[in-house]
């Protein structure tokens, strides 16, 4: 095995998660610390499944057809994230919206979704996706927090 392998620089992360856009909305999802019902605690893995959930649902949602027949997926990208001060995990997602479908549809239909969320703790927040300065914020953890 050859040591040529380097890690990709942060600027390099940045642009190759900004070509998955364009991106439309920035989201951040908060997660419980501990799950009520099965009384274990949140975990870095257990936030990925949320992570990968939330998107899956996503894109059955928007996409329909076109997506489970592997067609089609939505543009977004999703960071898992531990927070300073409260050490609350959460999903950091850049998020881009399809053409055929209205922005209030899409943000009602992810709220559906959010709602649904076992692990999902508080308010979505969304904003405007203004920069790649967003991907550059979530992705600050290195290319291991992204979700592929």
């Amino acid at each position: 095995m050859h040591n040529n392998f380097r890690k990709p620089s942060s600027q390099k992360v940045t642009e190759f998660l900004a070509k998955q856009g364009p991106f439309d909305l920035a989201v951040t999802v908060n997660l419980k610390k501990r799950h009520s019902i099965h009384q274990i605690n949140n975990s870095i893995e257990q936030a990925e499944k949320s992570g990968h959930w939330l998107r899956k649902r996503l894109n059955e949602r928007i996409l329909k057809r076109k997506y489970r027949v592997g067609y089609e997926r939505l543009n977004s990208i999703c960071c898992v994230e531990k927070g300073d001060i409260e050490k609350r995990l959460h999903l950091h997602l850049a998020l881009g919206i399809p053409t055929h479908i209205e922005r209030s549809e899409f943000i009602g239909n992810l709220m559906k979704i959010h709602k649904k969320m076992d692990w999902a703790y508080g308010e979505v927040h969304l904003s405007p996706y203004l920069t790649n300065g967003w991907i550059e914020y979530i992705s600050k953890e290195g290319f291991d927090s992204v979700l592929l």
